[in-house]
């Protein structure tokens, strides 16, 4: 198969667009909430977005008639919207310009920059207020030398009509486009006020008690506006906005002299004391972030839903990682255990703790076999979906595999410029080992093609539900643009499916262990196209998608063509498909 890491070729896609018009796939960058790639399309200078990533941003969306309604905190909007891929979609650009925000293409790119307009930031009777036109996270951090607390909003900008009042020692500037910083000097050793950065157009903090005591002629705030600084004209991206007044220094204290402390006299000699370092000062205590305990929303045979509590401020995201594919690890750096924490409701079949490390908290949870994970981050909790894969006996003796080489035929697949091989040969090679190992293991086995013909896209995944199968592999030999660039396997499951991601970090952990080459990773076929795969995207069974190498590579050309490499190939999915079942 024949893309770019990030492109597919076009028979993989059989996308409809429902919509009147000439799409081309785009991406969104919105900072709060990352790049929005393969849910986009630009339709002249206008962009529809998936509904999906339009409600991710917190916005309201609902549908009547033949129109969307997007509401905005108290703004709502009523707008047309399109279909592409059967996905509903709605103008982006037109819906950020009606809420106050703004948004530009990039020259020569389709991707489209959105942003949030900084309309005030005033510090007033101890309370630092922040506005902008659409909602965005603000990150809160502290700086030990000047004492100062800083305020971080990404993908917001300035512009001639952002009203600032603060004292001249506080500032407000854009460092870079879309990055607005936000700081205030601060006592030293001051207790800081709670507080969790949540999402809004608007947040007030109470900072009163830690406000530096600035000399008299600087305390009163200075209301002003602020300009743009004319730059030549570009597209891409859109200028930065600076702040025009002149931001005052504070005066620099001058620092007595240390005087050398006193000789003692000792009768013999004279000892000298050493000087006593001062303590560093590490600056205010942070905002308290207390888990509180994880709580059994439902145990059930094929689900288990465990919410996570906690209180206070998350300075940082947690982290969630696999270990072994029957662990779930959430590491919460800075947060710290409360006290009077009952102890943790208990799991019908499986283990968790809670244990203190040196950045914060670990909490894991063990399951007597692989399972499939979920993970969302709500105001309060940590939501975490345990998906259980339907094993039957949990033996790969009786199970069905359905194996799809790729291409044939008249379709070679993608090929090297030496045309010594292709990827319908060696796809084909790989599945007939694979067959012979998995007939060995007790299982049925149907395969797409045996020979060089050509099956159509829709025909393969069939197969596979006509005949109720337990498992659907596709198996492709990967390539790109550049020859030599990129080396390594990589396994695709459709969209969010956790029991199909499940099943391809079943297959992926097994082929990186003993092919020799690396593992690039498990991958959404989402990340590719809105839709997915054709024959992902068509099976209703357990499915994955193996691209096992890339036929360009020199090295990984000459590895895949050995009949070493096939025997591993084969060896891991067989192994794989027992580690899923929990046989393994």
């Amino acid at each position: 198969m024949r893309f770019k890491i990030a492109f597919v070729a076009p028979w993989m896609v059989a996308a409809t667009v429902l919509a009147q018009t000439n799409p081309a796939p785009a991406e969104v960058v919105y900072p709060p909430f990352g790049a929005s790639k393969g849910s986009a399309w630009r339709v002249g200078e206008e962009c529809y977005l998936a509904e999906s990533v339009v409600a991710a941003w917190g916005w309201k969306v609902s549908f009547e008639k033949n129109e969307a309604v997007v509401s905005v905190e108290s703004h709502t909007f009523r707008t047309n919207f399109k279909v592409f891929s059967q996905v509903r979609s709605l103008p982006v650009r037109s819906l950020v310009a009606a809420f106050g925000g703004a948004t530009a293409w990039r020259k020569e790119r389709d991707t489209l920059d959105v942003w949030s307009k900084l309309k005030s930031v005033e510090l007033n009777q101890g309370h630092l207020e922040v506005a902008s036109s659409l909602p965005t996270r603000p990150a809160i951090t502290y700086n030990a030398n000047p004492p100062s607390l800083v305020v971080e909003l990404r993908g917001v900008r300035m512009d001639g009509d952002t009203a600032v009042a603060l004292p001249r020692e506080a500032t407000v500037r854009e460092v870079e486009a879309g990055h607005i910083r936000i700081v205030v000097p601060c006592e030293p050793a001051s207790a800081m006020p709670a507080w969790r950065a949540g999402l809004g157009s608007s947040f007030k903090l109470d900072v009163s008690a830690v406000l530096a005591k600035a000399a008299p002629e600087n305390t009163t705030p200075v209301a002003t506006r602020v300009t743009t600084v004319e730059r030549p004209k570009q597209a891409d991206p859109p200028p930065v906005i600076v702040q025009t007044p002149p931001v005052q220094e504070p005066p620099v204290q001058q620092t007595p002299p240390v005087q050398a402390p006193p000789v003692q006299q000792t009768g013999q000699t004279d000892v000298e004391k050493p000087p006593v370092e001062p303590e560093e000062w590490q600056g205010p205590p942070k905002p308290d972030y207390v888990f509180g305990s994880w709580k059994v929303e439902a145990d059930g045979a094929r689900e288990t839903l465990l919410a996570l509590h906690y209180r206070g401020q998350a300075l940082e995201s947690p982290r969630v990682h696999r270990p072994e594919l029957n662990m779930v690890v959430v590491e919460l750096p800075g947060a710290r255990l409360d006290d009077s924490a009952q102890s943790m409701a208990p799991l019908a079949s499986a283990t968790g703790r809670a244990e203190k490390t040196e950045t914060g908290l670990r909490v894991t949870f063990t399951f007597p076999r692989a399972v499939g994970v979920q993970f969302h981050e709500l105001p309060g909790l940590y939501r975490i979906r345990i998906v259980k894969p339907d094993i039957k006996d949990g033996r790969l003796a009786g199970k069905t595999v359905v194996l799809d080489p790729g291409h044939g035929g008249n379709d070679p697949g993608a090929q090297p410029s030496t045309k010594e091989t292709s990827e319908k040969l060696l796809t084909l090679n790989i599945a007939k080992k694979t067959a012979e190992k998995l007939l060995a293991a007790g299982a049925t086995v149907l395969m797409t093609r045996e020979t060089d013909v050509f099956v159509p896209l829709t025909d393969r995944p069939a197969l596979a539900n006509r005949h109720r199968a337990d498992f659907f592999v596709s198996i492709h030999i990967n390539s790109n643009a550049r020859p030599n660039s990129t080396s390594g396997t990589i396994t695709f499951y459709h969209k969010e499916d956790p029991i199909g991601k499940l099943l391809a970090e079943c297959l992926q952990q097994e082929i990186v262990r003993t092919s020799g080459l690396r593992g690039i990773g498990v991958w959404s076929d989402q990340r590719i196209y809105n839709s997915g795969f054709a024959v992902l995207r068509g099976a209703r069974v357990p499915a994955v998608l193996l691209e096992l190498g890339f036929i360009n590579h020199n090295h990984d050309r000459k590895v895949m063509q050995t009949a070493e490499f096939q025997d591993s190939v084969a060896t891991s999915i067989v192994k794989g498909l027992k580690v899923y079942l929990g046989e393994a």
